[in-house]
C-alpha cells in the first residue's frame, strides 16, 4: 500500500481494527509455510559404576570401624606411682637424672620421684590404614566431580518449536515475515534416581571422613601410587576390596549415558492458523503505524556505512560447470591466487630487509637456520597431497566396480594397484626432471659464486698493491734523518 495513501487513511477514515483486518486478509492470501514440532530428550545414565563403589564401600566402612593396628613401645617420664613397667633403660635414666631421685638410703636403695616408664600403645598409622585414609580423600573428590557433572547433564527436556514463513503483498510492497520460536522445559527423569543414589554414597563417605579413624590419621602423609601390595592388602578381604576400589576409581574416566530424541509434528486447524495470521497482522500494523507517525523524525537520521558493490565480468567456458568448475578453481584460478600471494610475500621480504624490527630480523634468522626442516615440512605436505590424489582416482574407480566373487574383487584391486603404480612412475619421472633442473640451477649459481670470488680476490689484490706502492713512494720522498747512536749517559 502506498505510503501517502496509508498516511492519509491512518489520519482519517481507517481505524486500527480496519487496518488490522486488511493486513490479515492479505497475509491469509499470501504464501504461508507453517511447522510445529514437539521433541523429547530422554537421558539414560549407566549406573554400574555407582553399584561397584557402593559394594566396595561396605568393606571400607568395616575397616574404619575395626581397623588393624600394631603395638609399639612408648617411653615417657611419669611419676613413680603411675609407672607400670621399668627396665634397664629406666635405671640408666635415673643414673643421668639425679634431680628425679628423692633419696638413697644407707643400703643403697634408690627412691625415685619420677621414672622413665615403658608402655604399650596401639598405633593406627600402618601402611594399609594410610592407604584407606588416602582412598577416602580420593573417593570424596571423585564423587563430588561426578555429582556436579551429572547434576548439569542428567535432565530430560521437552522442546516445542514453531516456525512460520510468510510472503505476501500489500499494495506495491512485498512483505516477508519469519517466526521461529522455541520453548524448552525440564521434565522429571530417571536421572533423578541416579542423583539420589549418588547423594546417598556421598553422604556415607562424608560420615567416614568424620570418624576417629580419619581424624587420627590426618597428620600422616598421604600414599602416592604405586601401592605396595602387602600381605594384608592381598590376604584380608576388606583391605583387598579397598585396594580394588582404589584401582577402580583410578581407571574410571567417563560416565556413560545415552540420549534418546523423539519428535512429532503437530497439525494446524483453521482457528490456530487464524490466530497466527493475527499475530503477523498485529506486528505489521505496529511497524507501519510507527514508520508513518515518525517519518519526519526518521528522515533526519543520516545513512552511514554505504557499501558499494563491485562486479567482475568473465567469459563463460566449458570448465565453468560440474567437475570442470572445480578443476578451474583449483588449477587455473589457483595459479593466479598463488601468484598474488607470491608477489605479496616478495614485497613483504623486501620491506623487512629495508626497514626491519628486531623481531623481523629474528624471524628471518630462524627461517634461515631451520631451512632444512622448513623444506622437509613443505615437501611432506605436498607429497601427502599428491599421494592422496593418485590413490583416490584409482581406488574409487575400481571400488565401485561390481565384484561378485573374491577373485573379481582381487582383480579390481590389481587394476587399481597398476594404475597407482603408473602414476608413481610418472611422479618419479617428473621428480627426476625436477632434480636435473635443480642441479643445473645449482651449477649456474656455483659458477656465479666462483666468478664473484675471483672478482673480489682480484680487487683485494689491486688494493693491496696500491697500498704497497704508496708506502714505497712515501719512504723514497721522505728527507734523510740523522740517527744519534749515543746513549743517554753519553749525552749527559
Amino acid at each position: 500500500m502506498d505510503k501517502e495513501i496509508l498516511r492519509a487513511e491512518l489520519k482519517s477514515e481507517i481505524t486500527d481494527e480496519l487496518l488490522y483486518n486488511i493486513l490479515k486478509e492479505n497475509i491469509a492470501a499470501g504464501n504461508n509455510k507453517l511447522a510445529q514440532t514437539v521433541s523429547e530428550e530422554v537421558i539414560t545414565v549407566d549406573s554400574d559404576w555407582l553399584d561397584t563403589i557402593a559394594a566396595y564401600l561396605l568393606s571400607v566402612e568395616k575397616i574404619v570401624l575395626n581397623p588393624k593396628t600394631f603395638i609399639k613401645d612408648v617411653r615417657e617420664v611419669v611419676p613413680v606411682e603411675k609407672a607400670r613397667r621399668v627396665d634397664a633403660e629406666s635405671i640408666r635414666y635415673l643414673a643421668s637424672h639425679s634431680e628425679d631421685i628423692r633419696r638413697i638410703d644407707r643400703r643403697g636403695n634408690v627412691e625415685p620421684i619420677r621414672v622413665l616408664a615403658k608402655a604399650m600403645q596401639e598405633d593406627l598409622a600402618t601402611y594399609e590404614n594410610r592407604v584407606v585414609y588416602t582412598l577416602l580423600h580420593r573417593l570424596k573428590v571423585f564423587l563430588e566431580e561426578r555429582y556436579n557433572s551429572l547434576k548439569e547433564t542428567v535432565t530430560d527436556f521437552e522442546t516445542t518449536n514453531l516456525k512460520m514463513d510468510s510472503g505476501f503483498n500489500i499494495g506495491k510492497a512485498s512483505v516477508s515475515y519469519r517466526l521461529d520460536m522455541e520453548i524448552r522445559q525440564r521434565k522429571d527423569s530417571c536421572g533423578k534416581e541416579i542423583l539420589e543414589r549418588l547423594e546417598e554414597v556421598r553422604h556415607r563417605v562424608r560420615i567416614l571422613c568424620n570418624t576417629p579413624f580419619f581424624r587420627s590419621l590426618s597428620s600422616t602423609k598421604l600414599i602416592t601410587p604405586p601401592i605396595q601390595r602387602t600381605n594384608l592388602l592381598v590376604g584380608n578381604p576388606d583391605y583387598n576390596n579397598a585396594y580394588r576400589l582404589w584401582l577402580f576409581i583410578s581407571a574410571f574416566r567417563t560416565i556413560g549415558y545415552s540420549v534418546a530424541v523423539s519428535s512429532k509434528d503437530l497439525p494446524f486447524d483453521n482457528d490456530y492458523f487464524d490466530d497466527l495470521t493475527g499475530v503477523v497482522a498485529e506486528s505489521l500494523k505496529v511497524l507501519i503505524k510507527n514508520n508513518v507517525l515518525r517519518a519526519e523524525q526518521y528522515k533526519g537520521i543520516k545513512l552511514t556505512g554505504r557499501k558499494v558493490k563491485r562486479y567482475t565480468a568473465y567469459k563463460k567456458s566449458a570448465l565453468d560447470t560440474g567437475a570442470g568448475a572445480e578443476y578451474n578453481k583449483l588449477v587455473l584460478g589457483g595459479d593466479g591466487i598463488n601468484q598474488y600471494y607470491y608477489e605479496k610475500m616478495k614485497a613483504l621480504v623486501k620491506s623487512v630487509s629495508k626497514k626491519s624490527t628486531a623481531k623481523d630480523v629474528e624471524d628471518i634468522k630462524r627461517i634461515n637456520a631451520n631451512f632444512r626442516r622448513f623444506y622437509k615440512g613443505l615437501s611432506k605436505i605436498n607429497n601427502a597431497l599428491l599421494y592422496d590424489i593418485m590413490k583416490l582416482g584409482a581406488e574409487e574407480k575400481y571400488k565401485s566396480a561390481p565384484a561378485d566373487t573374491v577373485l573379481k574383487k582381487k582383480q579390481n584391486e590389481l587394476k587399481a594397484q597398476r594404475e597407482i603404480s603408473k602414476k608413481y612412475s610418472l611422479l618419479v619421472e617428473l621428480k627426476e626432471a625436477e632434480l636435473e633442473s635443480l642441479k643445473a640451477k645449482e651449477l649456474s649459481i656455483k659458477q656465479k659464486l666462483r666468478k664473484l670470488e675471483v672478482d673480489v680476490e682480484a680487487r683485494l689484490y689491486k688494493e693491496k698493491q696500491k697500498k704497497i706502492l704508496k708506502t714505497k713512494k712515501f719512504v723514497k720522498d721522505a728527507p734523510p734523518q740523522e740517527i744519534d747512536l749515543k746513549s743517554d749517559e753519553d749525552k749527559e
